[in-house]
């Protein structure tokens, strides 16, 4: 199969995804009333209303897809393994683990980088004869408070 021929069938089920969601989404809105004598805030509402619709089917199928994606890259080292193909990756570089006469299977490793243990590097300081409580301060001082993570939740009314 070629790229193009790959890129066409991918193309088509794209199209046919999108006109899914479309008439999901079209569905949806279907199901709002908005009562109101201000066009304004109608149109607000009618916009929410089609954004939380939109939300609720993107993040479902990226949730859906994306467990499906994890599923099957485990599924893919674990047959190249059974053919005794070695699945790990080199840093930097390509690596072609398998290939038929469709599609090939390549990985591809990012390069390496260093990380530092606040409290690794507190102990091997502490090792060298840096003050404890010259330490603590120095952490506190460096300690910056980083919000939490967000999370978006769209449910069906009852």
């Amino acid at each position: 199969m070629k790229a193009f021929e790959l890129q066409e069938e991918l193309h088509t089920m794209t199209l046919e995804i999108s006109r899914s969601i479309t008439a999901c989404l079209d569905n949806l809105e279907k199901h709002l009333e908005t009562i109101t004598n201000d066009n304004e805030a109608a149109i607000v509402k009618v916009n929410m209303h089609k954004a939380m619709a939109e939300y609720v089917v993107h993040s479902m199928l990226a949730s859906k897809y994306k467990k499906a994606t994890d599923k099957n890259k485990t599924i893919m080292d674990i047959l190249a393994m059974e053919m005794g193909i070695d699945t790990e990756a080199i840093t930097g570089t390509t690596k072609k683990i398998y290939e038929d006469e469709v599609l090939v299977f390549n990985k591809k490793r990012n390069s390496d980088t260093d990380t530092i243990s606040a409290t690794d590097l507190s102990i091997e300081l502490n090792k060298l004869g840096i003050d404890g409580a010259m330490l603590e301060t120095a952490k506190k001082n460096a300690t910056k408070t980083r919000k939490g993570n967000t999370y978006y939740d769209v449910v069906a009314a009852e």
